[in-house]
């Protein structure tokens, strides 16, 4: 919605979010920042101010609104990483202590099962999604978490 004051804009988030929806607002003004604040996920673009940034989530370093559904996908990604690192950490050493404690395995089992458990957690955050390079943008520093 665009040429709304920040009322409406407030309004027009707190109707979707009574209807049920999971929602999201994008801005870049200081209108903006009393609906991103309302929002579940506030993103905030490249020329934002301050205060808007500071109410946002997510603060987009780089290009606007264009920019967003990829930042969407970045964050899919890196939410299932972090859950198979939980998961493999879990494993490690959900199996490897209690048996260590129970007098099942040698402690230094416990302690190997530990280190294999941060290396495969480090490894597998190496296949985090990365945000693409376009031509006129480098990749890097696209997001900023708030």
């Amino acid at each position: 919605r665009a040429r709304c004051t920040p009322e409406d804009k407030v309004q027009a988030v707190e109707a979707a979010r009574a209807a049920g929806a999971s929602t999201a607002f994008v801005g870049d003004g200081l209108n903006d920042g009393p609906a991103i604040a309302a929002a579940d996920l506030g993103i905030a673009v490249d020329e934002a101010l301050d205060g808007t940034r500071s109410a946002s989530a997510i603060a987009l370093l780089q290009g606007g609104i264009e920019r967003v559904p990829e930042v969407l996908a970045l964050t899919r990604g890196a939410r299932a990483i972090l859950r198979q690192n939980v998961a493999w950490a879990l494993l490690y050493n959900g199996c490897a202590v209690p048996a260590a404690l129970a007098g099942f395995v040698h402690p230094a089992v416990a302690a190997v099962a530990m280190a294999l458990s941060s290396i495969t957690v480090a490894l597998n955050a190496q296949r985090m999604p990365r945000p693409a390079a376009t031509s006129s943008r480098p990749a890097r520093n696209l997001v900023a978490a708030s």
